[in-house]
């Protein structure tokens, strides 16, 4: 006789105790950096769903792989490290059905071209409308909770709508409905799983052990100003839009073929050859959408710093950061050390603004374009003077050494320039996110008792120790965006797809690499060097006789 899924699973017990504080000793799978929700777009509609479905897969054979082996027989604790949803990236939008039955969602014009804005009612919808995009990632994620194990949820630059309470509690509830789907499941209460589930409004810390945070905060493109309390200060029913979320608003969702994960160290050949593979005719559109992006960002930035809501902005931010200094049991003052060593947002600057938007380089070239042309028209004059005077013409060879000194002047004064703009605005504009990261990380370790710091948000896998005594390393555990072709036939398994395993009793973090290919972890530091095919057996590997996870066994 056939058993249904629900059958299967009514004689399942839970294995763990209830939920405890985020003190038990319980091992860490810490992923980081889905973008789930780029993919809920209505552009090229069937490349995106075929995106949605490969993600689906990956992560789903990874909870179901990790929820059979365990260490040492104890539940694990997964760390999603924000960028989890993705809600900056979606841009298919409510029905008009949809907008008769909830008024609240009615759309400006801006919204119908550019998606919904940020504000909680319109969280919840894209909360909703990823969720049911994703049916199955929501299933295996319910289902692996339900198992016994821990899930924690920190809030990146890209998912801060998460800030709301509203978008945390429909995200609770829709994995209790993806798992108890309205009925009573044996061996588990609806209130015992939502327990497991914890949402971290900037990081998770276990004391003299591990940190871990998202680390948009050290990048002043990504940065919030006021991560408690992340809103716009002239509009606190929305949040907060740093540069990168007006890059993706106002101009990656507006050009279909340009994804912004990879282009942090672009440099000026990479761009020019970016658009010579997109084809001349479409150089013009791409000029005047990054003219109407900085347009944005500067009218943006303005009403920023000119807001006068500012410093109501900064008490509520200080009354959040005491609650959490109540509720974590770390001291205030140790608090306000960590929010100091962010990097504050380039909007609430107005010389770094001016350095993103290049207004120094267009006033620059606008002034040496001017002197150029008036000494060519002056020596037009003098010629017409000397002609009508019968005086002896301003020689041509003069004027030409003149342009040519002016223009030498001028590229003199470019570097010169921008050395002065960098002394006041307090730093070069760099998007190299990782060094920024790293240089976070080494302030953290100066303030913290603990032995690793955690990040993600630079997409790239990094492992290096911060001090000696006593010991601190910074691990970024890179990201799971899945590549544009699955590594099926990659005998190395160079997948994309990193994340960090924390072992409590060695008190370490490892980097794991998921192999795509046999559907396997395999340990990133020698996946570049050992073949998965030269060491044991496929089913051995599945029974957890050889993973690098140590002491991994299936839970009884």
């Amino acid at each position: 006789m056939v058993r249904t899924l629900r059958e299967l699973r009514r004689p399942r017990k839970s294995p763990s105790p209830p939920a405890s504080p985020s003190t038990q000793p319980l091992p860490m799978l810490i992923c980081s950096d889905f973008h789930v929700g780029e993919y809920a777009k209505d552009l090229s509609r069937i490349e995106y769903v075929k995106r949605s479905v490969q993600l689906d897969r990956e992560f789903c054979a990874f909870l179901e792989y990790h929820a059979s082996h365990r260490l040492d027989e104890r539940p694990w604790r997964l760390v999603i490290n924000g960028d989890f949803l993705d809600l900056v990236a979606v841009t298919f939008m409510p029905s008009e059905k949809e907008l008769l039955r909830h008024p609240e969602l009615e759309l400006s014009v801006e919204e119908r071209e550019l998606g919904l804005h940020n504000d909680a009612n319109k969280a919840v919808w894209k909360v909703e409308h990823v969720a049911a995009r994703h049916r199955a990632l929501m299933t295996y994620l319910a289902d692996f909770v339900a198992r016994g194990n821990h899930l924690e949820l920190l809030y990146g630059n890209h998912d801060a709508e998460m800030y709301w309470p509203q978008a945390q509690q429909r995200l609770i509830e829709l994995l209790v409905e993806a798992y108890f789907g309205g009925e009573s499941v044996e061996g588990i209460e609806p209130e015992e799983f939502r327990a497991r589930i914890a949402f971290h409004p900037w990081f998770f810390f276990v004391p003299g052990r591990i940190y871990i945070e998202h680390g948009n905060q050290y990048d002043d493109f990504s940065s919030f100003d006021h991560r408690l309390v992340p809103l716009i200060p002239f509009d606190q029913d929305h949040v907060a839009m740093p540069v990168s979320h007006l890059i993706i608003r106002y101009f990656v969702n507006r050009y279909e073929n340009f994804r912004s994960h990879d282009k942090d160290n672009w440099t000026l050949r990479e761009y020019v050859g970016w658009l010579r593979q997109e084809g001349w005719e479409n150089t013009l559109r791409i000029m005047t959408l990054f003219g109407s992006l900085f347009a944005q960002v500067w009218a943006y930035a303005d009403a920023v710093r000119r807001s006068p809501q500012l410093p109501e902005l900064d008490r509520r931010n200080e009354q959040e950061l005491i609650r959490l200094s109540k509720r974590s049991g770390i001291a205030e003052q140790v608090l306000r050390d960590v929010n100091a060593a962010r990097n504050r947002p380039l909007e609430t600057s107005f010389l770094r603004t001016m350095q993103l938007a290049a207004v120094d380089k267009t006033a620059l070239v606008l002034l040496l374009c001017s002197a150029v042309l008036s000494l060519l028209a002056s020596g037009v004059l003098l010629d017409l003077f000397a002609w009508l005077s019968n005086a002896e013409p301003f020689r041509a060879s003069t004027r030409l050494l003149l342009v040519l000194l002016t223009i030498v002047l001028g590229v003199l004064a470019w570097p010169l320039e921008t050395a002065l703009l960098a002394i006041f605005a307090r730093g070069k504009l760099s998007t190299a996110v990782g060094p920024k990261l790293e240089k976070g990380a080494a302030d953290l370790a100066r303030i913290l008792d603990t032995s690793h710091i955690v990040f993600g948000h630079s997409h790239m896998p990094v492992q290096s120790r911060l001090r000696a005594e006593p010991e601190c390393w910074y691990t970024n555990i890179g990201c799971w965006v899945v590549p544009e072709r699955r590594e099926r036939h990659d005998p190395e398994c160079q997948s994309t797809l990193t994340y960090g395993l924390y072992d409590w009793d060695n008190n370490s973090v490892e980097l794991q690499r998921w192999c795509t290919r046999e559907n396997l972890p395999v340990p990133f530091s020698s996946s570049r060097r050992e073949k998965p095919s030269e060491g044991p057996s496929h089913d051995a590997l599945l029974e957890g006789l050889s993973h690098p996870h140590r002491r991994l066994r299936r839970p009884r």
